[in-house]
């Protein structure tokens, strides 16, 4: 009866892991994949990534040395959307949304230039995610990240 059961049980908890496990390995490679398109297109434009951030289908990266910032947005029945911006034309850098503790529908990063329109990284769409999870935090992080690097700039 106990080896039954231990067996039983076993069986139970395997089942129960299973798709916990297969999911997660299925988010790691998505983020593999985003990772190595930001990298391809920073190699692209004879970049290297320093440090970035990736989330659901969206990834961020610098290059600090170059003063480059990359943008990659994966959309299902689309194309990639990739942006790359050199930080040395950059005015200003501001957050869009996201503020109030109300409903929030975007969440973009404004990076101003000075003679042409603003370059909107858009961290968060209510239209293609129902719900925020870290995109905020993200937001602010990013914001500081090249707040500071503006700052060495100028």
């Amino acid at each position: 009866m106990d080896l039954t059961t231990s067996i039983i049980g076993a069986i139970i908890v395997a089942l129960c892991i299973t798709p916990l496990v297969m999911a997660h390995n299925k988010r790691k490679k998505r983020e593999r994949k985003l990772l190595q398109s930001l990298v391809d297109n920073a190699a692209s434009h004879s970049g290297r990534i320093t440090n970035h951030d990736i989330w659901a289908n969206t990834a961020i990266g610098i290059d600090a040395a170059d003063n480059r910032l990359y943008f990659l947005r994966r959309k299902e029945a689309e194309e990639d959307v990739h942006q790359q911006v050199s930080l040395n034309d950059i005015r200003s850098v501001r957050i869009n949304g996201g503020q109030n503790s109300g409903h929030t529908e975007r969440i973009d990063i404004v990076l101003e230039h000075v003679n042409v329109p603003p370059v909107i990284l858009e961290f968060y769409n209510e239209k293609q995610s129902l719900q925020i999870n870290q995109e905020l935090h993200l937001a602010r992080k990013w914001h500081a990240i090249i707040d500071s690097q503006l700052k060495l700039v100028m």
